[in-house]
This record gives C-alpha cells, structure tokens and sequence, in this order.
C-alpha cells in the first residue's frame, strides 16, 4: 500500500508538471501566488513543515537537480547493540545520492535517492547494501484547495543515518511521527512512512483539512540470542478545522484516529485523540505550535502460554482487553535563518514500541541545531530523549529510557567537496518483560568526504 501510495506520488508529479510545462493553445502560464496573500499554511502538528535543518537560503533554492556520493568511515564500540559482548568495530561505506527538486506555479516536488553499501572490518557477516528514497509532492488544486502526499523508504541496519545531517524534510509531524527514541539490537530494517493531506481554505481565516499516514516496519536476519524485535504497522486518519484570530494566530482542533498492530496480531491498540491546537507565525521561517487533548485507548493483548507436561506439550491463550485515557500534548518550534536553524518537539502521546515494546504512552525530546561560523564551516547537535512506558495490565514496569545525541562539524573544500566529521553517543536503561533487553549505550566516530554537484533543472 504505502509502496503504492509512492508510485502515485512520482506518476502525479511527473504528469502534472509536464502539464503546466505546456500550456495550451492561446493561454499563458498562471503566475506563481505572491508572498504577501492570505492562504494558510498546513497545521505544524501535522505536517513537517517545520522541522528542517536547512537554513532559509537552503529552502529557497528549487528547480534543481543535485547529486553526489560520500565516502566515509565509521568506529561503533558497540556495532551490535548489546549489553554484553561487546563488539568494537570499523567500517566503511560508499554513498551515492540524487535529488530532484521542482517548483511550478501550483506544484512543488521532490523526490531523492540515497543508497551505498557498507563493509565491515569484524562484523564481516553484516556486510551490506542500503536503500533510502523519499519524495513529497505538493499541489494547488484549486486557488483555495492543497493536496500534499508525502512517502520514505528505508531499507538498512542502520548505519546509513550515520550520514545524514538532519536537513531533510520529514514526513510527518510530530503527533503523527512513528516512535524515533528506542533503540534495537543489530537487525536488517525495511520500514515505509507515508503520508496524504487535503486542506481547502474556504474563507479568508477558515481552513479545513484531512488526511491519513501509513507507516510499517519490518525486521529481518537478527542475530541469535538478541531481543525479538515486532514488526509495527501503524495506519491514522485525522481531520481538522482551523481559525486564524490574527494574521500570525491561528487556533484549531483536530480529531486523530490511530491503529497499532504490533507484532503477529498479538497486541493491538486503537487510539481516538481529540486536541485543540495554537500556531504561532512569528515571522518568515519561524513557527511556534502547541497542542493538548484526551486520548482514549482501546488495548487489546492476546498471551500463549506453553505448558509442558511430556509428552504432551499444550498452549493457552489468554485475551485481554482494557481502556485506558490520558493526556495527549506537546509543541514543536522551527526556524530557519540565515546562518542558524533550530527545530525543538516535545510531545506526549501512545505511540508504537519502536521494535522493541508494543504499544506505548511516550514522552519524549526531540531538538537540533545548526549553525554557520563561517562561509564555509558549520557545526550542528542533534539529541533525543524518550520514555517508554507500554500500554496494559499484563505489563506493569514495562519502561525504557533512552537518550541518544550527535555533534559534528562541516567544512567544505572548494565548491563541490565537503569534510565532515561527527560524535554520536547512545544509551537506553530499562526495565521489561523480556529479560533480553538491557543496558544498551555505545559511542561513534565518524569521517566523512563527499562530492556533491547541483544543477538547474528545466526552465
């Protein structure tokens, strides 16, 4: 579904742009909107507008296509992700990318590829390629209508974020956002987030909108003796309506619908959130939202238990269900300057386990910061903070806390290659019901080169 959802949005964008590139016989092209008109933007709480690291002269650039590759390497002192036997190593990856970016008087897409491969010096088993394509398309139905389809794609063990610096733009904002805190043992992760929005602004200071996201994660080749991760599909659908009070404020409410399945069916959780929201447009470029409500949670838990007495071996089944209500709020800040950008998420929320827990009330800290010291040089932090509590009676103390934070340093040399270099540390404790999962916490070194080129793409 969600590799079907990406297809539409390629085909769409590729259509429609060719449409406006040819207008028909006696028409002219319709002029881009001015700046200065009075349509609302999407809901911050929804979309990922705001949380961009990409500073404001970064976001003005479009109609381009850009590409390059990175070399690099990279010292794990816990390559495996585990709390004991731990495994020091050294790898190096390969790294091409492309990115397309266009902007037409009622379309904007984008739609990039990164992939490479990565060799390990003792994990030599985990020698592997990875895969990572995103795309977002947005398009003006009509002078007072948006449609906004948003998909990534990922397919790795996750050494390939290890090159990535946070500029990208999300998916999906930060009530929607799947579960980024916890941290898994070593294991191939194929996993799809897609995202669909409609909004029709139908007075000058009313708006409402719809949508749905989709996101699904699967994992593979775990090795032996680690924590079984679950597979997590999670499928939402929200609608909203929104008032502006002022030319910046503007205040909203928003009814979520939300499916955890997580696992083979054994854990299923369906979440009906109501919250009232409040946006501030503090000037171009820097957003301030807040949002709070009820979140009801309906959980549904299926235990097998093996009893063995030889040589007969049964198993009973117990089904459990609960409902539970708690607060749901947050609020995120961004902005993108000329040299500093910064984006800050807090939220609380059920959200799925990442992997690792079923369904689960989260609270978590999400933030990032870039800045440019010189023409040449930046520096950025990104950190993250998340506790996991899961949901329902059978799993009382079930909690983990997990932190994980990167600094680094970009330099580039002449106007295609770049240097950076990156310190990533990572630690989660906890307590669960599996007695595989503990103490997990490692450090990474990482050195990077990479060439990169940017050209004009049509007219």
């Amino acid at each position: 579904m969600a590799r079907q959802i990406f297809a539409l949005t390629v085909l769409a964008a590729s259509v429609l742009s060719a449409g406006q590139n040819q207008p028909q016989a006696g028409q002219t092209e319709e002029p881009a909107a001015p700046v200065e008109d009075l349509r609302a933007p999407g809901p911050a709480l929804l979309t990922g507008d705001s949380g961009s690291l990409s500073f404001s002269p970064e976001l003005e650039r479009s109609n381009y296509i850009r590409g390059g590759i990175t070399v690099g390497a990279t010292y794990d002192d816990n390559a495996a992700n585990t709390e004991t036997n731990r495994i020091g190593d050294l790898s190096y990856s390969i790294l091409p990318n492309i990115q397309l970016d266009q902007t037409r008087s009622r379309l904007h897409w984008e739609l990039g590829y990164f992939g490479g491969f990565t060799v390990n010096q003792r994990l030599s088993e985990r020698n592997q390629g990875s895969h990572n394509l995103n795309g977002v398309l947005q398009y003006r139905l009509s002078p007072h209508m948006d449609l906004r389809l948003s998909d990534s794609f990922l397919n790795t063990t996750g050494l390939l974020q290890q090159f990535q610096n946070g500029i990208e733009t999300p998916v999906t904002g930060p009530v929607n956002q799947p579960n980024p805190t916890l941290i898994t043992p070593l294991a191939k992760n194929i996993n799809n987030t897609a995202s669909a929005d409609w909004s029709y602004q139908f007075s000058r200071d009313d708006t409402i909108g719809a949508g749905g996201t989709f996101y699904d994660a699967h994992f593979h080749d775990q090795p032996a003796g680690s924590t079984t991760l679950l597979d997590t599909s999670a499928h939402g659908v929200h609608a909203y309506y929104n008032h502006r009070f002022t030319a910046r404020n503007w205040t909203g409410i928003t009814y979520q619908f939300q499916r955890f399945e997580i696992g083979s069916g054994t854990n299923v959780t369906n979440t009906h959130t109501v919250l009232l929201s409040h946006t501030i447009y503090l000037r171009q470029h820097m957003t301030l939202s807040f949002f709070a409500g009820p979140e009801y949670s309906e959980i549904d838990t299926v235990t097998v238990t093996a009893n063995i007495i030889p040589p007969v071996i049964s198993f009973a089944t117990v089904s459990n269900a609960e409902h539970q209500l708690s607060a749901s709020f947050g609020g995120s800040f961004g902005w993108q300057g000329q040299r500093t950008s910064t984006r800050l998420e807090v939220s609380r929320k059920v959200s799925d386990g990442g992997g690792v827990l079923g369904a689960v009330l989260l609270n978590s800290v999400e933030g990032g910061i870039r800045r440019q010291l010189a023409s040449r040089t930046a520096v950025h932090l990104n950190a993250m903070y998340g506790h996991n509590r899961e949901l329902g009676s059978f799993t009382t103390g079930t909690a983990l806390d997990s932190a994980s934070g990167t600094v680094g340093v970009e330099q580039e040399m002449g106007s295609n290659f770049m240097l950076r270099l990156d310190y990533g540390r990572d630690y989660q404790t906890g307590s669960t019901t599996s007695s595989n999962v503990g103490s997990i916490n490692h450090n990474r070194g990482v050195i990077s080169i990479s060439y990169h080129f940017t050209r004009p793409m049509g007219r």
